[in-house]
């Protein structure tokens, strides 16, 4: 009986990989999804907890991405996309995402500021970056054990481990500027600017870089930049002074960032970025009747944070 169970599960997900976990729930008496605590407040002020699949859809170098959904606590239809985060190889704690959740709030306090910049350029260009909250875990998949023992997946949630979840970016997820200032293609333009203006307004004490999401229509959302500083309070991403200097290295001025400062020790490295200097997105003129569009519903294309890594668990297809 327990055979048949445990073969049955591993028929349906290998036969359909893009089949949700939830869609199975019914065929057995076993719980599939993993869930968390009611988290602090999060969306509009309200409390949200997050169910997300057994099985990983991206790998980082760091982190693991579960697919999930996100539900405020009082209201079922409140259903939002989130992509769960988990640590790789340790039980995460709140301090662990502590440094993660400050460099996006950082990010999306500068970029209300560039948003303003922008428009006295008459550019209507917008930047903004999704808000992660941390929540511990409540519930673990009965079958997880299942999921490590086909396919070869060895992360184990501790009773107490705290995971972050954030919007999910659907669309062409890319890395417009590196945390190194490359930038790698056209429309990382409006970002590089974005990255000299941090650096600007924190009066030369840090810049904003690995400035990675999608966009749509002139509207860029981010998610999990690097943030450079002075004193290092960024986490271990953060290369201080060294950081600092390597973004410069390869950044190239453009007419909205020319006038911004830019660190005193002389670079005589040629930038590796390549060169773009279209001015196309920048004096696009802004439409007083012009709305910025919400994120596309009907484009499903995950971020791949990684392009390989052979130590991370096979896809998902088996």
């Amino acid at each position: 009986m327990v055979f048949e169970m445990l073969n049955g599960i591993h028929n349906i997900l290998l036969q359909d990989k893009d089949l949700s976990t939830t869609s199975i729930m019914p065929r057995f008496h076993v719980r599939i999804d993993n869930s968390t605590l009611s988290t602090a407040p999060w969306k509009r002020g309200q409390d949200y907890w997050a169910s997300f699949e057994l099985y990983p859809e991206w790998t980082g170098a760091t982190h693991y991405g579960f697919r999930g959904v996100a539900f405020h606590r009082m209201d079922y239809w409140s259903e939002t996309p989130v992509v769960v985060k988990t640590f790789r190889n340790k039980d995460g704690r709140a301090d662990d995402w502590a440094p993660y959740m400050k460099r996006c709030d950082m990010g999306q306090k500068l970029a209300t500021e560039y948003n303003k910049h922008l428009q006295a350029q008459h550019c209507s260009s917008k930047v903004c970056f999704v808000q992660p909250i941390d929540a511990v875990m409540d519930s673990r998949s009965d079958i997880m054990v299942i999921t490590r023992l086909l396919m070869r997946f060895n992360k184990k949630f501790s009773e107490d481990e705290v995971v972050l979840f954030e919007d999910l970016l659907e669309g062409d997820f890319k890395t417009f500027i590196t945390s190194r200032g490359v930038a790698t293609c056209e429309q990382s333009q409006i970002l590089d600017a974005f990255a000299h203006f941090t650096f600007s307004i924190s009066d030369e004490q840090f810049v904003v870089c690995n400035l990675q999401g999608v966009e749509e229509n002139g509207k860029y959302t981010l998610s999990n930049p690097v943030i450079h500083s002075r004193d290092g309070e960024y986490g271990e991403s953060d290369k201080r002074d060294v950081g600092i200097i390597d973004f410069f290295k390869n950044h190239i001025c453009t007419s909205l960032c020319k006038h911004f400062p830019r660190p005193d020790i002389e670079c005589h490295v040629m930038p590796t970025a390549p060169v773009y200097r279209f001015d196309t997105a920048v004096n696009k003129e802004i439409d007083a009747d012009e709305t910025t569009p919400m994120l596309a519903d009907d484009i499903n294309q995950a971020p791949q944070y990684i392009p390989y890594d052979p130590c991370a668990p096979p896809p998902y297809s088996g």
